[in-house]
């Protein structure tokens, strides 16, 4: 007769020994190093906030050879750091997982701790929501968080389904609830970025803003407090005073609406921007500026 629970904990165990194939441990801390994942051709991906010390980083492989490790390049608005392994080593490539993530799914946080090896947790995923922005600013796909809060050294982890596959990448940098999971299609358009710039760039109008009340409409637009000299905003013509009603004819009621409508897409590209001045509606035409995701 066959033991479902025997047969469900080595699954799990299995799992986890796969996943230790790609992960490393990253010596970035002077108290607790962190985990990383190989995501292909020598890059290792791993949480910015855990990163202390200067280049280069000691690296712990799955064999447990150390080799040293520079960064590329980082967001810390997404808490992504993305390091190149300075030697030639053959690591395994996680198989990303679809983003059909729900509420109540058991999930693994896979890591690599440099003293004990492979680590592993378990618990379900609390809440799968919609995007959402970080307290630094930084724009993730979906706020998918878990019920367990994380080793230090699980930060950097690989959060796996069932079947094996990185949902992502586990930080405790967003929440005091419990971990949050950086999507993997994050990590993969910031490892191509990165890679390129060494940076995140994210649209930047140079203006400062807040809710204000006006009588044309029952939700509140956004009033400008303040325009950096030599800003988009400045070389449009944009003036303090000057009431926001709307980006590319999408209402604006707060300023993360704003932020939302600047994501990397947006550098270099022309928007409309409805005001009212003086009373009377007009327009201006802004060509959005750039700002470092750092």
């Amino acid at each position: 007769m066959v033991n479902p629970l025997l047969a469900f904990s080595t699954g799990l165990a299995d799992r986890v020994a796969e996943a230790g194939a790609f992960l490393v441990s990253v010596g970035g801390h002077p108290r607790f190093p962190s985990s990383g994942i190989h995501w292909g051709d020598g890059l290792i991906v791993t949480t910015d906030h855990a990163l202390k010390r200067p280049d280069p980083l000691s690296v712990t492989l799955p064999d447990g050879s150390v080799v040293e490790a520079k960064r590329v390049g980082r967001d810390a608005s997404t808490d992504i750091a993305l390091l190149r392994l300075e030697a030639v080593v053959e690591l395994a490539v996680p198989v990303p997982a679809e983003d059909t993530v729900r509420a109540g799914e058991l999930t693994l946080v896979a890591g690599r701790s440099v003293h004990s090896g492979v680590t592993a947790s378990m618990g379900v995923i609390s809440s799968a929501g919609n995007a959402f922005r970080t307290w630094a600013g930084g724009h993730l796909d979906r706020r998918v968080q878990l019920d367990m809060s994380l080793y230090p050294a699980s930060n950097g982890g690989a959060v796996l389904d069932m079947s094996g596959r990185v949902i992502g990448m586990a930080t405790s940098a967003f929440s005091r609830l419990g971990a949050i999971v950086i999507p993997a299609a994050n990590i993969a358009r910031a490892v191509e970025q990165l890679q390129s710039t060494g940076h995140i760039g994210r649209g930047y109008l140079g203006v400062g803003l807040r809710p204000v009340q006006v009588p044309m409409r029952a939700e509140p637009a956004l009033i400008t407090l303040s325009v950096e000299p030599g800003s988009a905003a400045d070389r449009a013509g944009w003036l303090v005073g000057d009431i926001l009603l709307a980006l590319n004819g999408a209402m604006v009621v707060q300023p993360e609406d704003v932020l939302d409508a600047l994501g990397p897409q947006s550098v270099g590209k022309t928007m409309e921007a409805s005001i009212l001045r003086g009373g009377a509606a007009a327009s201006l035409v802004v060509t959005v500026g750039s700002q470092r995701g750092e």
